[in-house]
């Protein structure tokens, strides 16, 4: 009895020593996959905040570009607005046809008064579809006919949101509005609203690159 006792005990204790040694590598295997698992959604979000990053970058030089005097209370503005894709596709066909316009002219001294009025329609109803609202005024803040513009007086341009609040000013000078000038600032325009596009993804508000809080940001949390 004594000694079948004892083959049973050993081969109860051979049985957990092979599930044992065959568990514990499988623990293992488990493990190793899971971090494998982390270690891939750790680069993943590393390359999508790489991307985020660069996209806030091309924002800012966009921003930059229109020579605005508020870059980072706009940067924020940009990012706040929902742009469906139809306003961001007319933008972009906008921005095409007023390089078509500009491609006419060395200067912009030189378009007829339709294609000036084409043109500044064009702008205005881009700056609409981005909830923008554009204002053009003279040096002493009255409302400008830019079509007419001789250049007497220093124009100013007003970036405003839908309710008429100041986000930003452009003080334009008079090497803006040659064809190359006005090329690169439609340029901008096209590729602020495309680098908007690409933060939109993040589905969340991505600081300027600089690390630095906006004033709009700010003013949110205050």
């Amino acid at each position: 009895m004594k000694l079948k006792n004892m083959a049973q005990a050993c081969a109860l204790a051979t049985a957990v020593s092979v599930g044992v040694t065959a568990f514990v590598p499988s623990f293992a295997q488990a493990k190793s996959e899971t971090e494998k698992v982390k270690e891939k959604e750790k680069e993943n979000n590393k390359e999508n905040n790489k991307e985020k990053d660069k996209a806030a970058q091309k924002l800012v030089q966009a921003l930059e570009a229109l020579h605005v005097d508020q870059v980072d209370y706009l940067y924020a503005y940009v990012q706040s607005v929902n742009l469906t894709d139809r306003e961001f596709k007319e933008i972009l066909a906008n921005a095409e046809r007023v390089q078509k316009i500009l491609g006419s002219a060395k200067d912009v001294k030189q378009l007829t008064n339709a294609q000036k009025a084409e043109a500044v329609r064009l702008f205005l109803e881009s700056a609409q579809l981005a909830h923008l609202k554009i204002t053009f005024v003279d040096d002493k803040g009255n409302l400008s006919d830019v079509v007419n513009y001789k250049f007497n007086s220093n124009l100013k341009i007003q970036l405003k949101d839908l309710n008429g609040k100041l986000l930003a000013t452009i003080d334009p000078k008079i090497d803006y509005f040659t064809r190359d000038g006005l090329r690169d600032m439609t340029k901008a325009l096209k590729t602020a609203v495309q680098a908007k596009k690409e933060l939109d993804k993040s589905g969340k508000f991505v600081p300027m690159p600089n690390g630095q809080s906006s004033d709009n940001e700010s003013q949110d949390e205050a």
